[in-house]
């Protein structure tokens, strides 16, 4: 409960498939785990194929956190994302990733995520943009450099607002 920073905490544990308790999925992780930090947590964990859900409440530094889990089809981050201020290459590479579950009841009162540089680059099979009707709530993101490259199954994104759309 007083893990402040997850940084590479399973970071290249490239045999990795599950994290259990008591030998059986561990579906969440405690409410309690809210680091402020998972720079790489579980960054290039190649054969991950489920993992818990993850509470996003305190984080302000998410790089890295499932770059290159190329088994990973589907990730759940639950909590706000009011502290969030860089999400750089956070799930670049997940290439099996199909969708993204967030739970962003509190993203209007982000004021500080500035940058999502290649957040998602290489999510070859992303289908849905898990940030859907979020970018008009932040009024600080600055570096989208390569935001959505590569992501070759999305077919829309919804960056202004209801009416007007990138397609």
């Amino acid at each position: 409960s007083n893990v402040s920073n997850a940084n590479f905490m399973f970071g290249y544990c490239n045999e990795l498939t599950a994290i259990k308790q008591n030998g059986e999925l561990l579906e969440k992780f405690t409410d309690t785990f809210t680091p402020n930090s998972t720079w790489g947590m579980f960054g290039a964990c190649y054969k991950l194929t489920s993992m818990p859900s993850v509470s996003m409440l305190n984080v302000s530094n998410a790089n890295y956190m499932f770059y290159a889990c190329t088994s990973l089809e589907y990730i759940h981050l639950n909590g706000s994302w009011s502290n969030i201020e860089t999400t750089e290459n956070m799930f670049q590479d997940c290439d099996k990733l199909k969708r993204i579950y967030l739970n962003l009841e509190n993203f209007a009162s982000n004021s500080s995520w500035t940058s999502a540089q290649q957040m998602f680059d290489g999510c070859i099979s992303l289908k849905e943009d898990p940030l859907k009707d979020f970018y008009m709530k932040t009024n600080r993101l600055q570096n989208v450099l390569g935001m959505y490259r590569n992501c070759k199954s999305l077919r829309y994104i919804n960056l202004f607002n209801s009416k007007k759309s990138w397609r």
